[in-house]
């Protein structure tokens, strides 16, 4: 098995409980729990803010939004496809 790669950074640590920035480049289902339950350290709350190039900003989790043509190239660009 190959081990991901990426990159974690803590941003907050108080009253027990730290505050991780996480950035793996390929993720599997529930793999971020799973790494972080392997070193001792459950996940209370996730939060994805980005999708590879696409910022999510204060979009609400089971929401959606289209895309604008420079996330749509951007995209595209960063999954190695051509546009049509």
């Amino acid at each position: 098995m190959e081990r991901p790669t990426g990159r974690v950074t803590v941003l907050e640590e108080a009253g027990g409980r730290t505050t991780l920035s996480l950035v793996i480049t390929e993720g599997r289902k529930r793999e971020v729990r799973r790494l972080m339950w392997a070193v001792g350290h459950p996940v209370r709350r996730l939060t994805r803010v980005r999708f590879g190039p696409i910022v999510l900003g204060d979009l609400a989790a089971g929401s959606w939004r289209p895309l604008t043509e420079d996330e749509r190239v951007r995209l595209l660009a960063a999954a190695g496809a051509r546009e049509r």
